[in-house]
């Protein structure tokens, strides 16, 4: 968890082969993570509502609803 919230990796760390598979590990994980909160309720309902405060933006589409 701590790797994954931190900062950019330094030089020295981004040398080490082990250091780069486990931040990709981890990489990986917080993603696995974050698509499963999508699919339950409360994430779909977070995502719902920022779509309708056009959070993501709006389509450029002059009729795309």
């Amino acid at each position: 968890m701590k790797m994954i919230l931190s900062a950019s990796p330094t030089q020295e760390e981004l040398a080490n082969e082990e250091f780069l598979e486990l931040n990709q590990t981890a990489s990986d994980l917080y993603g696995l993570i974050h698509a499963r909160y999508l699919t339950t309720a409360t994430g779909l309902a977070k995502v719902y509502h920022q779509l309708q405060n056009s959070v993501y933006g709006t389509c450029p589409r002059a009729l795309c609803d």
